[in-house]
């Protein structure tokens, strides 16, 4: 049986590079992995910058192509592990920080959606956020936006507790792990110890 294990986190908070190490370190001791990336946002489904210029349509239509997410990631049998990189609590996220209301988040049915194993979320504070901006523009990468505020920073970690508090509420499966001083290598490690025995 696949078990599907999804990480959850602010940009920059390492979920991509722990997910490419945890991919190969599993696949190199005999267990099939793959990752599968990218919650649904309003950028890549409507084109559009921010959810409150959304019309109502909009809004419906985004929510459909948000229930149709589970499409991507059917239990198939054929791997053993699913490293999903973003879910629906991205989503929600995005929908509460950019809609006039949270009514998008707060009312998103979670039982629509094949349900993970573990969450994992991946917080850091601001100055590692922004400790690995800096690394990220020294090395030349000019994929993330200018660096948040402190204050921004704090509300959107406030955002996205509030939807990881939900998930947990329903289903008690939320695992949060603070990435602060912690190499790549211990956090896989921290992550291997959590899912092994469901493995």
């Amino acid at each position: 049986m696949t078990t599907l294990v999804v990480f959850e986190g602010l940009d920059l908070s390492g979920k991509s590079t722990l997910i490419d190490l945890l991919n190969r370190r599993l696949n190199n001791s005999g267990i099939t992995s793959r990752i599968n990336k990218g919650a649904l946002t309003c950028n890549n489904v409507l084109g559009v910058e921010r959810e409150e210029q959304m019309s109502r349509y909009e809004k419906d239509l985004y929510y459909t192509f948000l229930l149709a997410q589970d499409k991507h990631i059917h239990l198939d049998n054929t791997t053993d592990v699913i490293l999903q990189d973003r879910y629906y609590p991205s989503v929600m996220f995005y929908g509460a920080l950019y809609s006039a209301s949270k009514s998008l988040a707060n009312n998103l049915p979670l039982s629509t959606f094949i349900q993970p194993e573990l969450f994992f979320y991946l917080k850091c504070s601001f100055e590692e956020r922004k400790r690995r901006f800096l690394k990220r523009v020294d090395n030349g990468f000019e994929d993330f936006d200018l660096l948040d505020s402190n204050e921004e920073y704090e509300r959107r970690t406030i955002i996205f507790d509030e939807v990881m508090e939900r998930v947990q509420n329903e289903y008690g499966n939320v695992l949060s792990i603070k990435v602060d001083n912690k190499t790549p290598g211990a956090l896989v490690e921290e992550v291997l110890e959590s899912i092994r025995f469901k493995l």
